[in-house]
């Protein structure tokens, strides 16, 4: 029996009217992949919402981020020209400091001089106080006095310059003996090696005369240096008027 259109109208009609025999007709024509594919669909563009909504929400999220780099960048380029400022700064403070250290060792050296040359002057003066532990009523050798006592010795012009330099040449008596003695002393206000250095070369040239000459130093205080050249070259040292023997 062949299917006519009367008959397809009737089938069609009868679809209106029952709407469950539409399904069940669908089951009988459709695959179940074709039957599924119209909730697939709704899925997939349900899925694709919110695919675009969780997309707008990272370009966001993005977007603040590029913000907050660009303002950590900005931050940080103000962090590198302050540090950059500082680093001129501390610069310009070490030279000042640096600066300010020579000029206070200037004024310290000059210092020194000054306090050095006052107590060369107190020392030869009155070298009947300061040296008084050495020799009995000493009295310093100037001028002319000095130089023919040198010039009988017979030394070079280089040698007499080098006695005639010394900072105090003495004479006086000896304590225990009451013979005569001369004495050389190097004064500075702090005394180093070179000082003892130049009192014993100086007395050495001083006793080719054969009388009895002693090396001095005398100043303020004393380095560990000079205290073992002076026992060394056997030196006198004088601080603060008090003779030391050397040991």
């Amino acid at each position: 029996m062949a299917f006519t259109v009367r008959d397809f109208d009737d089938l069609i009609r009868l679809l209106d009217e029952r709407p469950e025999w539409r399904d069940a007709l669908r089951r009988r024509v459709f695959t179940d992949e074709l039957i599924e594919l119209p909730r697939v669909t709704r899925e997939l563009a349900d899925a694709q919402i919110q695919i675009r909504r969780d997309l707008d929400v990272l370009a966001q999220r993005l977007d603040q981020l590029t913000q907050r780099v660009d303002q950590l960048a900005q931050r940080l380029d103000q962090l590198t020209q302050r540090v950059d400022q500082l680093a001129q700064k501390l610069d310009e403070l070490i030279e000042a400091q640096l600066r300010s250290e020579q000029r206070l060792q200037r004024l310290e050296g000059d210092t020194a001089w000054l306090k050095g040359m006052m107590l060369e002057i107190r020392y030869a003066e009155r070298p009947y106080v300061y040296f008084k532990d050495l020799i009995r009523r000493a009295r310093a050798l100037e001028g002319d006095e000095l130089h023919d006592l040198l010039e009988r010795i017979g030394l070079t012009d280089q040698e007499l310059r080098d006695v005639v330099e010394s900072d105090v040449v003495a004479v006086g008596r000896m304590r225990e003996s009451d013979a005569e003695a001369y004495l050389v002393a190097e004064v500075s206000w702090g005394i180093g090696p070179d000082d003892v250095e130049r009192a014993a070369r100086r007395a050495a040239l001083l006793s080719r005369s054969g009388r009895r000459v002693i090396p001095v130093v005398a100043g303020d205080w004393i380095t560990p240096q000079a205290l073992d050249a002076a026992a060394e070259r056997r030196v006198w040292y004088v601080l603060g008027g008090c003779a030391i023997e050397p040991k």
